[in-house]
């Protein structure tokens, strides 16, 4: 395999397969599935959704999601909500008209009803019809005024799933609205996915965010059959995510880390997958396209979680990561994960138990630890083992809960304490 190719159908598909040594390795996956997933994981969510139903069924919720195409943010919001919605709180997500189509398209999964409005201070007139309305980007804070107190107050929240002023220019006017969006409003409820974007907030701007903790949807990624089993002599399958429109993703230096790695290991029979954009992104990014690699593309969450599920390796060697939300998919899928050491992927991984850490300022510490993961067999068999188990705690409804809890109860304290302050 020499140069980029597309990725083939076969390993974004969960396909049958037929030998007997095949079938022994997928029930083994399967029964690690089941046993991190079982019936205790079924109890624990339908405690939370129970919980949540006794507490809030009955709230209506407007979540605030101006995007066209799909994104680990908008995904895991969406996932949120939808557990919101099952404690019985109507939930409602609104965009602006222009993203409908491309909206539509990417998300033809969605459950949730979408409101669409012409343009961004039409949202102000749907506020007084909510008991609570959620931002989910900078800008968006904005959106939360009321066009008249007459009309109602809801609870506003701020969905901070990264330090957004660290995506512009220091100086222009979309870093200053960043900034100030954490405190746009007094009574503006906060909230994050990880400490670590908890502590940059508030070192940075001094205002603090409550920590709902990561989440990742379990059901849809999760260890399924793959068409070739591990072992010494089975094909080793790399993935990665190129995306040169997020510079801290790193993508120069992810594609000539693997780059190197295959050329010092091309007599061993192993395949590169990246995905995330289309060959012709790829090819900005001026890495010598010398070595062999499938480019999968811009995929679908269902095509990423096929992807997961036959590849052995996922490495991020993202300057930093918020969350690592891509880390955790594969994790749910059965694949060992390297990680970048900035950011907030300590909330769900441990470096030498479930994943490996990894300094990404050093491109030779990257290439030792994928090095590591490719030569020893047995130490990726015990973190993909590991992962599929740990990551299982991290279920849309605990977050789900999580964010009703910032949200609904320091609203009812700050109603008890209005009589006391206006005497």
């Amino acid at each position: 395999m020499a140069g980029s190719k597309h990725a083939t159908s076969t390993i974004l598909s969960t396909g049958p397969e037929t030998s007997d040594e095949n079938i022994a390795h997928n029930q083994d996956r399967v029964l690690q599935s089941f046993s991190a997933d079982g019936h205790k994981l079924a109890d624990v969510r339908a405690r939370f959704v129970n919980q949540g139903k006794a507490l809030w069924a009955g709230k209506r919720l407007l979540f605030i999601l101006p995007v066209a195409e799909r994104s680990g943010g908008a995904n895991v919001v969406l996932d949120e909500a939808e557990a919101m919605s099952k404690m019985g709180l109507e939930i409602n997500i609104v965009n602006l008209e222009r993203y409908r189509q491309r909206f539509d398209l990417n998300y033809f999964d969605n459950t949730l009803p979408v409101i669409f409005v012409s343009e961004e201070t039409k949202v102000s007139e749907l506020l007084h019809n909510y008991d609570g309305v959620i931002a989910t980007w900078c800008t968006s804070v904005n959106w939360l005024t009321p066009p008249s107190s007459r009309e109602g107050f809801p609870v506003r929240g701020y969905y901070i799933q990264d330090f957004e002023p660290n995506f512009f220019v220091e100086g222009s006017e979309e870093f200053q609205i960043a900034w100030d969006s954490y405190s746009r409003y007094p009574d503006l409820v906060r909230f994050t996915k990880t400490e670590w974007t908890r502590a940059l907030v508030r070192e940075k701007t001094g205002v603090d965010c409550a920590v709902i903790g990561p989440s990742v949807n379990i059901d849809l990624y999760r260890p399924r059959r793959r068409e070739e089993p591990a072992g010494p002599n089975s094909t080793l399958r790399i993935a990665a995510m190129i995306r040169p429109s997020s510079p801290h993703r790193a993508p120069k230096l992810t594609m000539e880390v693997l780059r190197d790695f295959y050329r010092a290991h091309h007599e061993r029979n192993i395949e590169i997958y990246f995905f995330g954009c289309d060959s012709y992104d790829l090819m900005t990014l001026a890495v010598a396209n010398d070595f062999g690699y499938w480019n999968a593309g811009v995929l679908t969450r269902p095509q990423i979680a096929a992807l997961f599920n036959q590849v052995d390796i996922f490495v991020d060697f993202s300057a930093y990561q918020a969350m690592g939300l891509t880390a955790m998919e594969a994790m749910c899928c059965g694949a060992a994960v390297i990680v970048p050491q900035r950011g907030g992927a300590s909330s769900f991984l441990s470096d030498e138990v479930n994943g490996l850490v990894v300094d990404t300022d050093s491109k030779d510490a990257c290439l030792l630890a994928l090095g590591r993961l490719a030569s020893d067999e047995d130490l990726r068999s015990r973190l993909q083992r590991q992962a599929t188990i740990d990551i299982c705690q991290f279920f849309p409804e605990r977050a789900a809960f999580n964010i009703l809890s910032a949200m609904f109860h320091q609203r009812q304290l700050q109603e008890t304490a209005i009589p006391t302050s206006s005497r």
